[in-house]
């Protein structure tokens, strides 16, 4: 028992750092870092494409994780019911905050943030969550062969094809969730963890060669040879920070693999790893609301383009709106934990657990 816990505090803290590293993506692309900073040096130029190509494995790393647990769990309505009811909590009060402050909001995809896509990740996530039961079925009668052999090819459409075709036929948003679910699958059921491997040191050489390859692929989208073979390169280069491309697949792994083989003895940390972990959506349903991502661009990164100090402030403001909508977060638990002790609201809430619980298990049953 105790290796489980700590296994699962490793895993819970790689949410954390991978929240962290969600938070350091929507600085350098909602900053419009790399093509909107003038005078950008060479050395800082290469520099934050390394940053974002290490960086870059983030939403794939949640829902690999998701993979790895779920494949083995029941269907809880309760749990996505609560991610829907935080991302509904955060929209609406942000826009009332801005209403109040006559602030320009795009109003409809405040109030209806699952259902318009205003949070692309959430909306996918509980789509996906919502599949887990069928996909569960289908996957846990696989053996190793042909499990092996299904992700060779959805890994091969839906990120290698994506970078090198025009369109996208053969990808999309969606299936790409599906694939690191699928990997995180395959992961718990078949792969033996081997301690000995240098994972991390793999992992930095897969960022390496990623980050040489797209600054090849940005030098060439400079290009202007003719209209076409800018539009080609201009559209590859577009593609080739998603989640979905095949080297950062690999490096999702080599990263997942790399804090499976963590262990931490502290009981003081892994009580605080578990404290925060629950907080990390909360955080990018924060810091991603649609009435104010473009915020980003007034950090002040961009003032410091020529020098030294451009990526260590830039990691000093990921830091900043880290902490600051950690400490809303932790705010909004506190107050939930004082409300829900009150007769009224704690009866309403186990009268709602109750049902949620009783309809998560006729679905699960339905389906087995």
């Amino acid at each position: 028992m105790e290796n489980i816990k700590k296994r699962d505090t490793n895993i819970e803290l790689l949410r954390i750092v991978a929240m962290l590293m969600v938070t350091m993506i929507h600085c350098v692309d909602n900053g419009l870092i790399i093509n909107n900073t003038p005078n950008l040096s060479i050395f800082n130029y290469v520099l934050i494409h390394f940053v974002r190509a290490f960086v870059g494995i983030a939403n794939g790393l949640f829902i690999l994780i998701t993979g790895y647990y779920q494949i083995n769990s029941r269907f809880k309505l309760k749990k996505i019911l609560g991610l829907w009811g935080k991302t509904l909590f955060y929209s609406w009060l942000v826009l009332f905050i801005l209403k109040v402050m006559h602030y320009p909001t795009k109003t409809l995809f405040s109030i209806f943030p699952i259902t318009t896509g205003a949070y692309w990740f959430i909306s996918a996530y509980i789509a996906l969550y919502f599949l887990t039961p069928i996909l569960n079925i289908f996957l846990n009668k696989l053996n190793k062969n042909q499990f092996k052999f299904l992700l060779v090819l959805i890994v091969t459409m839906f990120s290698f094809f994506k970078i090198i075709l025009i369109t996208e036929t053969f990808s999309g948003l969606f299936m790409t969730v599906i694939m690191f679910y699928m990997i995180g699958a395959y992961i718990r059921r078949f792969v033996e963890i081997k301690y000995n491997q240098k994972y991390f040191i793999k992992y930095l050489l897969v960022t390496i060669i990623f980050t040489c390859v797209n600054l090849i692929v940005a030098a060439l989208s400079k290009v202007r040879l003719n209209t076409t073979f800018h539009s080609i390169i201009s559209t590859i280069y577009g593609r080739f920070m998603d989640f979905g491309n095949i080297l950062l697949v690999l490096m999702t792994v080599l990263l997942f693999l790399k804090f499976r083989t963590i262990e931490i003895k502290s009981s003081k940390i892994n009580k605080i790893i578990t404290f925060l972990a629950p907080s990390m959506l909360s955080i990018y349903i924060i810091q991603q609301n649609t009435n104010y991502s473009s915020l980003w661009r007034y950090d002040g990164v961009t003032n410091y383009g020529n020098s030294f100090l451009m990526v260590p402030y830039m990691f000093f403001i990921v830091i900043i709106v880290f902490l600051v909508c950690l400490f809303i977060d932790l705010l909004r638990r506190g107050l939930y934990s004082l409300i829900k002790k009150t007769k009224i609201v704690s009866r309403l809430i186990k009268w709602l657990d109750a049902k949620t619980y009783s309809l998560s298990e006729k679905i699960n049953n339905y389906v087995a």
